[in-house]
C-alpha cells in the first residue's frame, strides 16, 4: 500500500499506441478534410478544452475533500491529484489554438458588426491570450503546492502540513471555480459571440466534475488491474458511483434549466443558440444528453451497479463519451458551421490528448506513495475498508 505506482511495459505500449494512432489519425484528418481551417483549429480547442476540464474535475474533486474533512477518500486521493498535474501540459495543448484563433472565434474580426464592436474591450485578441496564460498559470502554480504539500505527507507526520492543505484548499477553490467559469466563457460560449447565458459556465463546470470522476473511475480500474490500489475495496468503489450518478444528475439539471430558459423566453439572442443546434445537429444534441444524463440516471440507480467494477468503468467511459458530444455540440456549429461533422482529426487528436493525460498522470503516480500514510484521516478510511471486509 505504502508503495509508489510503476508504470508497466504493457501499459506504456498501450499509451504509446493510442497516442501514434492518434497522430495518424490526425495527419489522415488534415489530408482528407474539406471543412476549412476553423474545422481543424475548432478541433484543437475542442479536445484541448475536455483533457483540461477533465483536470479541473479531479482538482475541484480534491480541494473539496480537502476542505471538508473527507476521511474515505484517502486511500485513492493520489489519483485525482496525479490526474491534476496535467495543467502544465493541457495549457501547452490550449496555447496551440492561438495559431487559429481567428479561424474559431468571430470576434477576431468584428468590423461592420455593431455588437461585436461595442465588446471589443474584453473581446480583443491580446486580451484573450493574457487571459488564457493567467489561468493555466494560476493552475498549475496552485496544484503544484496542492501536490508538494501532499507528497510532505509521506515523510512527515505533522499535523501543520494537513492544516496547511486544508488552508490552501479554502484560498484555491474560490479562485479556481471563479477562473474556470470565465474560462469556459471565453473559450467556448464567445465562440458565438452574440449569444450568452449567465448560466453556462457553471454548467460546463458541472461537466468537468463529472469527467473528473468518471477519469478518477478509470484511472482506479486500470491500477488496479496491473495489482495497484487494492486496499480500494467495493465500499470506495460506491463511493465513487454515487458520485457519478449525483453530478450527472446535477449536470442534467442545468442543462434542462438553461434550455428552458431560454425556450420559453422565445428571446432571439438568447435562442439563436439552440435554434442552430435543434435544426443542423439534433441527433448529436440529443445524443449528449441521453449518455450524460439518462444512462446514468437508469444505469447507476441501484446500490448494486456501483459496487460492480465493469459496469462502474463502462459507465464511466460513457458519460466520457455523452460529455464530449456535449462539448462537441458546443463548440462545432459556432466555429465550423452547420455542414461540420466528426471527422478523422477530431478522432485522431481526441486520442492523441487523452493518451498524454494519462502518461502523465501514470508518470505522476510513480512519483508519490499510493496513498498519504501520514494523513490525519487515513484511519477513518481504513477502518472504513476493515469494515467492508469483514462484512462480506
Amino acid at each position: 500500500m505504502e508503495k509508489s505506482f510503476e508504470i508497466k511495459k504493457s501499459l506504456l505500449i498501450t499509451l504509446t499506441a493510442i497516442g501514434i494512432l492518434g497522430i495518424l489519425l490526425s495527419l489522415l484528418g488534415v489530408y482528407t478534410n474539406n471543412q476549412g481551417a476553423a474545422s481543424l483549429w475548432s478541433s484543437v480547442l475542442l479536445n484541448a478544452y475536455f483533457v483540461t476540464a477533465i483536470t479541473a474535475g479531479c482538482a475541484f474533486f480534491v480541494l473539496v475533500h480537502n476542505l471538508a474533512d473527507s476521511g474515505w477518500h484517502t486511500v485513492l486521493v493520489r489519483i485525482p491529484e496525479s490526474i491534476a498535474t496535467f495543467f502544465p501540459v493541457a495549457g501547452l495543448l490550449m496555447l496551440l489554438i492561438l495559431l487559429g484563433l481567428g479561424d474559431i472565434y468571430h470576434w477576431t474580426h468584428p468590423q461592420g458588426d455593431a455588437l461585436l464592436e461595442a465588446k471589443t474591450p474584453f473581446l480583443n485578441t491580446p486580451f484573450f491570450i493574457i487571459r488564457l496564460i493567467i489561468y493555466y498559470l494560476l493552475w498549475s502554480l496552485m496544484f503544484l503546492k496542492i501536490w508538494q504539500q501532499s507528497k510532505k505527507m509521506d515523510n512527515d507526520n505533522s499535523p501543520v502540513i494537513y492544516k496547511n492543505l486544508k488552508r490552501l484548499s479554502g484560498v484555491f477553490i474560490v479562485l479556481f471555480v471563479s477562473t474556470f467559469y470565465f474560462a469556459s466563457i471565453d473559450w467556448i460560449m464567445t465562440i458565438d459571440p452574440h449569444w450568452y447565458s449567465s448560466l453556462f459556465g457553471f454548467f460546463l463546470l458541472s461537466g468537468a466534475v463529472v469527467m473528473g470522476v468518471a477519469a478518477i473511475i478509470i484511472i482506479l480500474i486500470v491500477a488496479q488491474h496491473f495489482g495497484y490500489f487494492q486496499h480500494v475495496k467495493t465500499n470506495h468503489l460506491h463511493d465513487l458511483g454515487k458520485y457519478l450518478f449525483g453530478f450527472s444528475i446535477f449536470w442534467g439539471y442545468l442543462w434542462g434549466s438553461q434550455y428552458l430558459l431560454i425556450w420559453y423566453s422565445n428571446i432571439p439572442e438568447e435562442s439563436v443558440y439552440y435554434v442552430e443546434r435543434l435544426t443542423h445537429f439534433p441527433e448529436l444534441l440529443r445524443l449528449s444528453v441521453v449518455l450524460s444524463f439518462i444512462v446514468p440516471l437508469m444505469g447507476l440507480m441501484t446500490a448494486g451497479s456501483k459496487k460492480n467494477k465493469t459496469w462502474l468503468l463502462i459507465m464511466a467511459i460513457v458519460v466520457l463519451v455523452g460529455q464530449w458530444i456535449n462539448l462537441y455540440v458546443a463548440v462545432k456549429p459556432g466555429s465550423t458551421g452547420e455542414n461540420a461533422s466528426i471527422n478523422l482529426f477530431d478522432i485522431g487528436t481526441l486520442m492523441l490528448f487523452v493518451s498524454l493525460l494519462a502518461y502523465v498522470t501514470f508518470r505522476s503516480l510513480t512519483k508519490i506513495k499510493q496513498v498519504p500514510i501520514n494523513h490525519p484521516f487515513m484511519h477513518e478510511a481504513l477502518i472504513e475498508e476493515l469494515s467492508e471486509g469483514e462484512h462480506h
